[in-house]
C-alpha cells in the first residue's frame, strides 16, 4: 500500500541561495589499454607518484616524513610517495618487504589503488556498487573484482571498445591520467555536496522568486530531517548529500541541542516545534513505526498524532495555530494525505536598541520593478556593528535582547540573537559575507522600511532541483516511518 506524505514545514523567519551538477569524465578507451610502447607504460612506482600528487598530496614536515621511512617495510623503493600511500592504506605490497617499483601497473592493480584512495578521501558515498553497466569480470582477480567492477560503474576506469576489461594490461601516462582525474572529479563533487545546505537553499528559492518572499532555511531543514529518519536506500542518499552531511546522529544532536538552548525564555521567544500525524482513513493498517517515533521523540520533541478524514484540519490547524502564537492559524486545506510531518517555528524578539516610534517616518521604498511604495520607515542613529566591504557589500547588525544578561552563555553557547541586513552582493554568498565581515562600531544613521510578507510555496519542485528525487517516486518509499504500509512524498 503506497500512501502520500504532506511535507510542511511552517516558513517563520525573515531572510534574505542552485544545484550543481557534476558530470564525471569518462576515461578515453583504446581498443586496448595497454596501446603504445614500452616507454609510455606507467610504472608501479610512477602510478604512486601520481596518485600521491595529483589526487592526495598533503604537507608533511622532514620528521613525520623520517618516521614514515623508517615505519615502512618495503626494501626496494625509498619513494616517499610509496611510503606515503603505504601509511595511510592504500598501498600494501606484493607480499612480505617487497613492493617492485619498477614492474608496469595493471589495469586491475590501478582498479584496487584507485578504489582503496576513493575510500581514503571517503568518497564512495558517490560510487555505484551495483553492475548497472554489466560487464565481464571473468579474467579479473579474485582479489580485484570488487574494485574494477565498482570503479568502473562509478565512471572512474573504462574498458576497451570491445567491451571487455583486459586486467592483466599495463596502463600509459594519459590513461593513468584520465583515472585520477576522475578521482578528482569525485573530491569536486563532494565539496558541492558538503557546500552550506542554506546557500543552495537560499540560491535556488531566489531564481525561482518573482519578488519577495520570507523563508526559514532551519525550518525546511528540519523538516526535511524529519524524513531523513525515516527514509532508507536511494531516498535517504540523496536526502544526506543535500543536507551536506554524512552523519545523521550528528545531525539529529545538532539539531536537538539548537533546540535545548533557545528553547526557553520569556524576553527573546524562539520556540521550535514538530509533529508527525497519521491519517487512519487514507492510511489504512499502517502505523508509525516505534523506532521511527522514539527518535523523532528523542531528537525533535515530535508529538505522534493520529487523525482521520472528519477531524484532520481541525486537529492539524490547531496545532500548528497554538505553536505559531496564531500567526498561522490554517497550513491545510485538504485531508488528502496519509502521513504529514510538520515543523513550525515562532520567533519573537525585541531590539537591543529601541527605534523611537516618534521618528517614524514616510518615506518611498524601491520596488524591485522600478516602481516606488510610500511607506513607514523606523529610524534610529546610534553605534551599530557596521561593516562594508571593497565592493560595495554593506551589513549591520541589529540585536535582540536577550532573556537574562548574565546567562547569556549556557555551557559555552551564545545564545543572543541578531538580524543582519545586507545591501548588495549575492543571496548565495550571504553566509560568506557574514562569516568574512569584519564589524566595527560604527555611528550609524538608520532608515528600515515596516513590512509584512506571507509566503506560501510548494516545496516539492524546490527538493527535487537539490537532488532529492526518490521521495517523489512510488517505487521508492520512505520505508522506515510506517508498517504495513509505503510512503512517498
Amino acid at each position: 500500500m503506497k500512501k502520500s506524505l504532506k511535507f510542511i514545514t511552517l516558513i517563520c523567519i525573515l531572510a534574505l541561495c542552485i544545484p550543481y551538477i557534476v558530470s564525471i569524465p569518462s576515461a578515453a578507451a583504446s581498443e586496448e589499454n595497454s596501446s603504445g610502447s614500452e616507454e609510455s607504460y606507467v610504472t608501479r612506482e610512477q602510478f604512486c607518484e601520481m596518485l600521491w600528487e595529483k589526487a592526495i598530496r598533503k604537507d608533511i614536515n622532514n620528521t613525520e616524513e623520517t618516521k614514515i621511512l623508517m615505519a615502512s617495510p618495503f626494501t626496494d623503493t625509498s619513494n616517499i610517495s610509496v611510503y606515503m600511500l603505504w601509511s595511510y592504506g592504500i598501498v600494501l605490497g606484493t607480499g612480505g618487504t617487497t613492493f617492485e617499483p619498477d614492474d608496469f601497473i595493471t589495469h586491475e592493480q590501478c582498479a584496487l589503488l584507485l578504489f582503496r584512495t576513493v575510500k581514503y578521501l571517503k568518497l564512495d558515498t558517490f560510487l555505484s556498487s551495483e553492475n548497472k553497466k554489466i560487464i565481464d569480470i571473468e579474467d579479473v582477480s579474485e582479489w580485484a573484482e570488487e574494485s574494477v567492477l565498482v570503479m568502473y560503474n562509478s565512471n572512474i576506469i573504462n574498458i576497451a571498445v570491445d567491451g571487455k576489461i583486459y586486467p592483466d594490461s599495463y596502463i600509459n601516462n594519459d590513461y593513468a591520467e584520465t583515472m585520477i582525474s576522475n578521482v578528482n572529479s569525485l573530491k569536486d563533487k563532494l565539496n558541492i555536496a558538503k557546500e552550506s545546505f542554506y546557500k543552495k537553499l537560499l540560491t535556488e528559492v531566489e531564481s525561482a522568486s518573482n519578488g519577495n518572499y520570507c523563508i526559514s532555511p532551519l525550518s525546511i531543514k528540519m523538516a526535511i530531517s524529519l524524513a531523513l529518519n525515516g527514509a532508507a536506500g536511494e531516498t535517504y542518499n540523496e536526502i544526506e548529500k543535500a543536507l551536506g552531511i554524512t552523519d545523521i546522529e550528528e545531525l539529529n544532536k545538532s539539531l536537538n541541542n539548537l533546540m535545548k538552548t533557545y528553547g526557553e525564555g520569556n524576553t527573546l521567544i524562539f520556540d521550535i516545534a514538530n509533529s508527525i500525524w497519521l491519517n487512519e482513513d487514507k492510511s489504512g493498517e499502517c502505523t508509525f513505526k516505534d523506532s521511527y517515533k522514539k527518535t523523532l521523540l528523542d531528537y525533535y520533541s515530535a508529538k505522534a498524532g493520529i487523525v482521520n478524514d472528519k477531524n484532520a484540519l481541525e486537529i492539524i490547524n490547531k496545532w500548528v495555530s497554538e505553536n505559531t502564537n496564531e500567526l498561522i492559524r490554517k497550513i491545510l486545506s485538504d485531508n488528502d494525505f496519509g502521513a504529514a510531518l510538520i515543523n513550525a517555528l515562532y520567533f519573537k524578539g525585541s531590539w537591543e536598541k529601541q527605534f523611537d516610534p516618534a521618528k517614524t517616518t514616510k518615506e518611498f521604498f524601491n520596488n524591485s520593478d522600478g516602481t516606488k511604495t510610500k511607506i513607514d520607515f523606523m529610524n534610529n542613529t546610534d553605534y551599530y556593528n557596521y561593516y562594508e566591504s571593497e565592493n560595495g557589500v554593506r551589513v549591520i547588525e541589529l540585536k535582540y535582547l536577550t532573556n537574562n544578561p548574565e546567562d547569556k552563555k549556557d555551557n559555552g553557547t551564545d545564545k543572543s540573537m541578531s538580524m543582519f541586513v545586507i545591501l548588495g552582493g549575492n543571496i548565495g554568498e550571504t553566509e560568506e559575507i557574514l562569516n568574512e565581515a569584519e564589524f566595527k562600531r560604527t555611528n550609524v544613521s538608520l532608515s528600515i522600511p515596516k513590512f509584512k510578507i506571507e509566503t506560501s510555496s510548494n516545496l516539492s519542485n524546490l527538493f527535487k532541483n537539490l537532488g532529492i528525487y526518490s521521495a517523489f517516486d512510488k517505487t521508492k518509499p520512505i520505508s522506515q516511518i510506517c508498517s504495513m504500509a509505503e510512503i512517498c512524498i
